[in-house]
Formats: structure tokens, C-alpha cells, sequence
């Protein structure tokens, strides 16, 4: 769609009788007249896998599509060659490109070159980063899926279609700046390094934090709030590892190992945070002399049976990438982080209404409240935001969370559902456990 949303944008203002032929476009496409075609193309390269994918669009005078083309190309060197590859689909190196592009020209009566501003080249140029985004998900031998497209072409040539000038206004869904700091690979590493060092952080404020309890209470053993900041300091620090080496992750082959290298330490972030969940249900039902010996049972199936079911889906996808069973993967995720708000909403709300009808008015009272309650937003907002997010990843490929070229959506995805949310909780749960006094010596008064 968003390749159609290019070309109606580019054409809603088009002027064609007052076009000179071959036009510089400063600010929008513009028509040629009689019987000239135009020819736009632009380019979409991956620097750190040395792949690009061309993208050709060819219109006559009156706006209609006469034929468009998506080639991609592989083990490309540089950016400058990506350039001279978009204008020709046959060609390795600079040199022999050019010549065909010389000995092409010779069918027509006259070819002219002009060079033209994004604004009137977005066309081209959406079919260009459409196609890089279909490489990488389905390789140089997938079946490349766009409006129009022949199946079973070596060049993908796309059959001819006729779409009317229409004026038609449509808002942009992404504005330029966006499109720029998806494409640079500079800001994908600044980003992605960014990231790699925020997990680190909040890695080691668990570490340390987990450190500091086994100094203060060695002799209580493996307690929830030691195994909750060790789990923590694992999440947070294999993701750490994951976007250092982004570059590499990103293109892994098979694709299922990109999938399990960003899956695997969301599905370690939801037995983290659920342990929450289990410690506030084992307070609950100890106030209210309920049985707890089966709650720690239930929390160990429930993650087995997660576990289980993701193993299932990677070994599928291994030996058979179907697009349909990591859809179905996605929304696996998406459901086990509802499930995940649910138990946050269900008993941290009934540990904080319960504490609230407290007879006994404390400061140690207010603390818990205030604990109980933070926590308990945090965490039903950030599975709440992963659950819908994942689902519309599922849904649409240009919010996909597991391609190289999305780092502003990682980005603010990854900063809401787990950074922000794992820095403000060990913050709130800052605090060590009391010092256990010994019942033989009493301190001097």
C-alpha cells in the first residue's frame, strides 16, 4: 500500500500540458509530454550485508504505469554502486554498467538523464525499500510480493497496469526525516549501540543490587528477590549482547535465528516480571489463609508449557520458513503478554485493594501501597504495549520489530516495554531486606 500512496502523492498535482519533456522535478513528479515515457529509479541498500534492491517505475504522459520493476542484487560493494545498479539490472561493475546502459540507449530515438529531489522520486524509491525489506525476509530466491508483479520473472518485471490521474490528497504515514534515519546506516548503529548500552546499565544495576542483598542476608539462600534481580541481570544483558552485535544478528540464515536471538530474551523478561505475580499471589492467599503450595507449581507449567510451544515454533520455522507459522509465532508472543497484564491487573490490584483496607494506618503500610501500585502499572502498561505492538507487527511489515532497517521503531519499542520498565521497578524495589539479628546476641542499648 504504501508503494500506491507514493505513487498517488507524486501525481495529485501533476500539470501535463505545461511539462517541458525531460523537466528537472524540484518538488514533485512531473509528466512528460507526447509520446516520451519517463523512467524513475532509486536504490535501497544494506551496507552491512552488501545487499540493495533497484527500484523502476515507467510512466507516459498521461501518469499511467507502464511497467515497474524490482531486481535485487547481491554482494553489492559500495552505496555508489547500488547507484549505477538501479539504472541497469544486468551490470557488476561500473565500468560495464555504463556501457549497457550506452548500448540500451541506442533503441530509443533519444534518452536523457536528470537527476530529481526524493520528493518527486518517492515511487521509485518506496518500491526500492519495499523490495530491500522482501530480500531480507525471503532471501534472493524468494517470491518477491508487490502490486502488480509477474510471479515467476527473473527480473520481477511487474505486468502493466493503468491508473487514472486522480487528484487525490493522502497523508503521509511517514514523513522524510523517518525514512533518513531508517536508511543510514549510521543511525541504525547510533541507535542500535544506544540500546546495547542501556540494556548494559540497567544490567548491571541488577547485578550490583543482587550483590549487595547476598552480602546483607547471605544465609536466607536463593530468595524471590534474588532470583527476580538475577533474572534481570540475564534479560537485560543478553539483550545487551544481542544489539552489540546487531549487525551480524540482523542477517542471520536462516531467518528463525534472528527470531530466537529476539524472541528468546522476551519470553526471560516474562518469567522475570510473572515472578512478581507469583510472590504478590503467595502474600494474597497467605492473608486470606488460603493454600499457596500449588501457586509455584502453576507458575513453573504455565512458563513450561510457553517454552514449549515457542520450541515448537522455531524448530518448524527452521526447517520450513512459512510466513504463516511466524504469524502465528507473533501472536503466540502477543498472547502470552496479555496473559502476562492480566496477572499484574488481577492480583496486583488485589494485593493494593487489600492493603488499602488495612485497619492499621503505617508508614511501612503507605511504602507497600505505593510499591504495589507502581509496580503493578508498569507492568500491565509495557506487556499491554508489547501485546498490541507485536500484533500489529504481525499484521503489517513495515512495523516489523525483527529487520535491521527499523532502529527508530525498535527504538521506542524496546525503551517502553523493557528498559524503562525494568529501571523504574528495580528503583522501586530498591530496597534490602532487614539484617537478620542473631537470637543469641542482642545489640547494646
Amino acid at each position: 500500500m504504501s508503494f500506491v500512496e507514493a505513487f498517488l502523492q507524486e501525481n495529485e498535482v501533476v500539470q501535463v500540458a505545461s511539462c517541458p519533456p525531460i523537466a528537472v522535478a524540484h518538488g514533485q513528479w512531473q509528466a512528460p509530454i507526447g509520446d516520451i515515457v519517463k523512467l524513475n529509479f532509486d536504490a535501497a541498500y544494506n551496507a552491512h550485508a552488501k545487499e540493495s534492491t533497484s527500484g523502476v517505475i515507467c510512466r507516459n504522459d498521461n501518469g499511467f504505469i507502464m511497467a515497474s520493476c524490482v531486481c535485487p542484487h547481491m554482494y553489492v560493494a559500495d552505496a555508489f554502486v547500488v547507484e549505477a545498479l538501479s539504472s541497469n539490472a544486468d551490470g557488476s561493475l561500473i565500468s560495464p554498467i555504463v556501457q549497457d546502459i550506452k548500448e540500451a540507449s541506442k533503441d530509443f530515438e533519444s534518452v536523457a538523464y536528470r537527476f530529481v529531489r526524493r520528493e518527486a522520486n518517492n515511487a521509485a524509491h518506496t518500491l526500492a525499500r519495499e523490495g530491500r525489506y522482501q530480500l531480507h525476509r525471503f532471501g534472493p530466491s524468494g517470491d518477491f510480493d508487490f502490486p502488480g508483479k509477474v510471479r515467476g520473472s527473473k527480473k520481477r518485471m511487474a505486468r502493466m497496469t493503468k491508473m487514472p490521474l486522480t487528484p487525490l490528497e493522502l497523508p503521509a504515514l511517514l514523513s522524510d526525516w523517518w525514512d533518513e534515519i531508517n536508511d543510514s546506516t549510521e543511525w541504525q548503529d547510533g541507535i542500535f549501540y544506544t540500546l546495547c548500552a542501556a540494556y548494559a546499565l540497567v544490567s548491571c544495576v541488577a547485578l550490583i543490587q543482587l550483590i549487595r542483598i547476598e552480602l546483607r542476608v547471605p544465609e536466607y539462600g536463593w530468595t524471590t528477590q534474588k532470583v527476580f534481580h538475577l533474572m534481570n541481570f540475564i534479560v537485560n544483558g543478553v539483550r545487551a549482547i544481542v544489539f552489540g552485535f546487531h549487525n551480524q544478528v540482523f542477517v542471520l540464515h536462516p531467518k528463525v535465528l534472528t527470531l530466537i536471538l529476539l524472541d528468546l530474551p522476551g519470553l526471560l523478561f516474562f518469567s522475570t516480571y510473572t515472578l512478581l505475580v507469583l510472590f504478590w499471589a503467595e502474600i494474597y492467599h497467605q492473608a486470606r489463609s488460603l493454600p499457596t503450595d500449588k501457586l509455584r507449581i502453576f507458575y513453573v507449567s504455565i512458563n513450561a508449557v510457553i517454552y514449549i510451544i515457542q520450541v515448537c515454533v522455531w524448530i518448524y520455522l527452521w526447517i520450513d520458513d512459512n510466513s504463516v507459522v511466524e504469524f502465528i509465532g507473533k501472536i503466540f508472543i502477543a498472547v502470552v503478554s496479555f496473559l502476562a497484564a492480566l496477572g499484574f491487573l488481577f492480583y496486583g490490584g488485589r494485593l493494593f485493594f487489600m492493603l488499602r483496607r488495612f485497619p492499621i494506618e503505617s508508614k511501612g503500610r503507605r511504602k507497600k501501597l505505593h510499591e504495589v501500585g507502581s509496580v503493578t502499572a508498569i507492568c500491565f502498561t509495557c506487556f499491554l504495549i508489547r501485546c498490541f505492538v507485536v500484533v500489529l507487527s504481525a499484521l503489517d511489515a513495515d512495523a516489523s520489530l525483527d529487520v535491521l532497517d527499523h532502529p527508530v521503531l525498535d527504538l521506542i519499542y524496546y525503551m517502553l516495554v523493557e528498559i524503562l520498565p525494568s529501571a523504574l521497578v528495580l528503583y522501586i524495589l530498591r530496597k534490602l531486606p532487614p539484617k537478620r539479628v542473631s537470637a543469641q546476641y542482642h545489640p547494646i542499648r
